[in-house]
């Protein structure tokens, strides 16, 4: 309906915008039954709610009128138009919801009872698909109203936050970023895309259309003032760094021109634009695309130099870790296949740089330092090389850390080097007398993955100790091995169920003793009772043939029985089965 058709509420909405009447008196005027009478009218009382609820103290009485709920209908009607009157009511729609929104849960509730996310969503995308949005003058206007009603909505306000994830709206608020011409767009856009700066579809949609680059750009134009300190680009700064916490949205690194420009804002001395730099160049390089380029275009040793100089850099305050820790990373990205981690450890200074990092009492670059490490130490090849060139002191450091993560780390990394036969004997000796202690103590973690890491170290430790007085010293642990065998989570059962294998078979007194005193039978056929899987069900039957025969009649009785009950399992468990007998006698 247009203004010809209802001239008096085409009259009456121009009155409320034009007739000189103070905010306070166009609020008390304004009312729900003006709306909808034409989508000429709708629009001019958009733009007068809009500059009415800018006055904080008048969103309540607008709040009570129920006018949120009336400019959601506007939105509506307006998706049913087409070309100017379409985006004109939802440019002012989008404002004067935005405004009344603003700090206003009474206001944000109207919009969500009455569909309101659904509406802006559908709303946001018809803007978006408009193909005259490209040349339409207005559009700079349109998109910032579009990016700040979500903002306004959203801030502060969980239901509404919830109520927006559960669309695709974050991913909208991504392509309007993406397609922003204007100073106005940008801003709005990226402060509204912080807001989501966690929702995986705004990060998709960012790493997928260019988001990116404009993203460094932004990084760019703060450094061109030599004055900046990094606080005009906040929020691209947190949307880059969340965009590295997934692989695939690395691919969104590989074009060279963003190589090269993280490379040069590394440099720059804006501290926190330097450091997302660094981090960005560094994380991308666990993308293949990016690590070939970079490796083709400057060589493995300029690029370890480049990685060694950020692990030089001071870090005496926590926001000076950021460049070294990328170094660490770049380091351990490097050394992510075993030919080229071999390379890399024929650097001295790569590895110098990283025993610094993790000597020192920064968990931040402790962290980064060890996950480098941890890839080095992969290829059998360079397991000694690291016990030879030190890598013990870091351990016995990192094990003796409060932080869960750092003796995760840790005793992942004694873990990896105990499988290697030939390392054993030097990550004893220069582990010192705290090593298998702390390796029993970490066994028994409140968090599972430490606890599950330390049980497989102890485990490669057992299979591959040689030393009969190490093995004295692991039996001290049976107990705590054996407590293992009742976890929840089926690798700490098998990695104890092996251990303890592994020790049987030594045939040393005190190690026999210790595993009879833990009744680590009774504690074997109860697991075996309880197991749900075959391969570890054959895991605790062959721990019970290694512990050999029972001395009495009543424990040879109850693994006869035990053996009769698993061999229903299957063929395999039933096999298994037949052989315990035969090793046993029964």
């Amino acid at each position: 309906m247009d203004a010809g058709q209802n001239p008096a509420g085409y009259d009456a909405a121009v009155s409320l915008r034009d007739g000189g009447a103070s905010a306070k008196e166009s609020a008390a005027v304004v009312s729900s039954s003006m709306f909808g009478l034409s989508s000429q009218a709708d629009t001019i009382l958009c733009m007068a709610v809009a500059e009415i609820a800018k006055h904080e103290e008048l969103r309540d009485p607008l709040a009570q009128k129920g006018i949120a709920k009336a400019l959601v209908g506007v939105i509506q009607r307006s998706l049913v138009a087409g070309g100017a009157d379409r985006t004109e009511g939802l440019t002012h729609a989008f404002r004067a919801i935005g405004n009344l929104c603003f700090d206003h849960d009474e206001n944000r509730a109207l919009v969500l009872e009455s569909d309101g996310v659904v509406a802006i969503r559908n709303g946001i995308a018809a803007l978006l698909e408009d193909p005259a949005s490209q040349v339409r003058p207005d559009t700079a206007l349109s998109h910032a109203a579009a990016a700040g009603v979500v903002l306004n909505l959203a801030t502060g306000n969980d239901t509404a936050f919830e109520a927006c994830t559960n669309t695709d709206l974050p991913g909208l608020i991504a392509q309007l970023y993406v397609e922003a011409k204007t100073e106005i767009e940008n801003a709005m856009a990226v402060r509204t895309a912080v807001l989501f700066w966690k929702d995986t579809k705004l990060l998709d949609t960012l790493a997928q259309h260019g988001g990116v680059e404009r993203l460094i750009n932004a990084l760019e134009e703060e450094v061109s003032d030599p004055d900046a300190d990094g606080s005009g680009c906040e929020d691209c700064i947190t949307l880059i760094r969340q965009i590295c916490q997934e692989d695939h949205r690395l691919t969104a690194f590989r074009p060279a021109k963003i190589d090269q420009k993280l490379q040069a804002l590394v440099t720059c001395t804006c501290l926190p634009v330097a450091s997302i730099a660094a981090t960005a160049y560094a994380v991308a390089l666990a993308d293949d695309v990016c690590l070939n380029t970079a490796l083709s275009k400057r060589g493995l040793s300029v690029e370890l130099k480049r990685a060694t100089e950020w692990m030089r850099r001071p870090h005496e305050r926590p926001e000076d870790w950021d460049i070294p820790s990328a170094g660490a990373i770049a380091v351990g990205n490097m050394a992510r296949t075993a030919e080229r981690s071999i390379e890399v450890l024929d650097d001295h200074d790569v590895l110098d740089a990283l025993f610094a990092m993790v000597t020192s009492d920064k968990s931040g670059l402790q962290y980064a330092a060890l996950g480098a490490i941890k890839n080095l130490a992969i290829p059998q090849a360079n397991k000694e090389v690291l016990v030879g060139r030190g890598v013990m002191e870091c351990v016995n450091i990192v094990l003796e850390s409060p932080q869960g993560a750092l003796q995760y780390l840790g005793v992942s990394l004694v873990r990896s080097l105990c499988m290697s036969k030939q390392a054993v004997p030097g990550v004893v000796s220069l582990g010192g007398p705290s090593l298998i202690p702390a390796l029993l103590r970490l066994s028994a973690s409140e968090e599972q993955a430490v606890r599950s890491e330390s049980t497989r170290a102890l485990g490669n430790l057992c299979r591959n100790a040689v030393d009969d007085v190490v093995i004295g010293q692991l039996s001290r642990g049976i107990p705590t091995i054996v407590t293992q065998l009742s976890s929840e989570h089926k690798i700490l059962i098998s990695e104890a169920l092996l251990a303890l294998v592994s020790l049987c078979g030594r045939g040393i007194p005190d190690v026999t003793a210790a595993l009879e005193a833990a009744e680590t039978r009774n504690a074997t056929l109860q697991c075996l009772a309880q197991c749900s899987e075959q391969t570890l069900a054959c895991n605790a039957l062959t721990l019970i043939g290694a512990l050999g025969v029972p001395t009495s009649k009543a424990e040879l009785d109850e693994v006869d029985s035990a053996l009769t009950s698993a061999a229903q399992m299957g063929p395999l468990v039933s096999e298994q089965c037949v052989k315990v007998r035969s090793v046993l006698g029964l």
